[in-house]
């Protein structure tokens, strides 16, 4: 079952926030590979390691990024893995594009000594339910992402639920608490007994912004969480800090 031992992501930036419409026909994808340090290694290994990646993917003009993603607060969703490694695409086109060139073109030339296992891959097809992510202000170099695991009540569509968290989010917004995304990713590859509809992912451009609404957000909670509970009942909320690896998006 992919609990979020088996998860996601992050992401993102350079989508366009629109109307629910829009964000539910332009969907970005995303993986998540499940990965144990071998020993002796490190994540300074892990992060040179895929640095020569990196120079490929840009070099072929390849629409692609990835992340290092570590647990903060995840309870034993990650089983005996220590890391997820985190690859994101604009759309399912450069999602395979992507993946012909690694397995056609870098795969069999790779002859480098992995620093980790990685023993499973999940993929997720991600939509972009709002963004006030402040391009004037910087980014944390290692920033929080939380997840929970979702299902839509009975009777409320995608769609309806989407909307009523773009209206949350924009309460969020007015009340001063920006710098935050928020997406929904729905199972696509690798999944087995999927029980939810798809994972609540709020990701915040530095611990700054995660702790200002985490000191206030009691203020507003009864009103915004009665209007979750209508439309979604989420559960297991679970924190990660996430770093880029590279990026060519």
């Amino acid at each position: 079952m992919f609990q979020f031992k088996k998860l996601f992501l992050l992401v993102l930036m350079c989508m366009i926030a629109g109307g629910v419409k829009a964000q539910m026909a332009e969907s970005s994808r995303t993986e998540f590979i499940m990965c144990k340090l071998n020993d002796g290694k490190t994540f300074d290994d892990v992060i040179e390691n895929a640095k020569v990646y990196g120079e490929e993917i840009k070099a072929k003009g390849l629409q692609y990024s990835q992340y290092l993603m570590r647990p903060m607060m995840s309870g034993a969703f990650l089983e005996e893995n220590t890391h997820v490694l985190v690859g994101t695409w604009p759309n399912g086109t450069e999602m395979y594009r992507e993946y012909g060139n690694y397995t056609n073109s870098f795969m069999d030339q790779d002859d480098r000594e992995s620093p980790a296992t990685c023993n499973a891959t999940y993929a997720t097809i991600d939509y972009l339910v709002s963004n006030s992510v402040n391009e004037d202000m910087p980014m944390d170099k290692r920033t929080p992402v939380q997840f929970s695991s979702c299902k839509l009540n009975e009777g409320v569509s995608m769609e309806d639920a989407m909307q009523v968290q773009k209206e949350i989010s924009g309460k969020l917004i007015e009340a001063g608490y920006d710098g935050m995304m928020s997406l929904w990713a729905t199972p696509y590859l690798g999944f087995e007994d999927f029980e939810y509809d798809f994972y609540s992912i709020g990701w915040w451009q530095s611990f700054e912004h995660r702790a200002k609404i985490a000191g206030n957000y009691y203020t507003m909670a009864a009103e915004l969480d009665a209007m979750s509970d209508s439309v979604i009942t989420c559960e297991n909320a679970r924190a990660y800090m996430v770093e880029e690896l590279f990026s060519n998006r």
